[in-house]
């Protein structure tokens, strides 16, 4: 099975790869989105690819508590990695 991050860029998200080649911002695009594909290139860029059965992830991040905290804009609590493509219900 190919992953999103295997596949090739399609055409069509090529004008909005170049209008966001910016760093990460904080905030995750909605998955399989030209935005998510442009995030997940970026990331390759930047990171480098991801190894074995892991591959670019953007979600919530539930392990450090002080970036859960409400008085902190809401892109603090959101980070990039490369993780296992596994589903969660949600809050997992």
């Amino acid at each position: 099975m190919i992953t999103p991050t295997e596949a090739p860029l399609p055409t069509k998200c090529t004008e909005t790869c170049r209008v966001e080649n910016v760093k990460f911002n904080g905030t995750c695009p909605v998955p399989g989105s030209c935005s998510w594909q442009c995030a997940a290139e970026r990331f390759k860029r930047v990171y480098g690819e991801c190894e074995g059965d892991r591959v670019y992830h953007c979600a919530r991040n539930y392990t450090d508590k002080n970036l859960l905290d409400l008085s902190l804009p809401r892109g603090h609590a959101y980070i990039e990695a490369c993780a296992r493509d596994i589903r969660c219900t949600t809050g997992t």
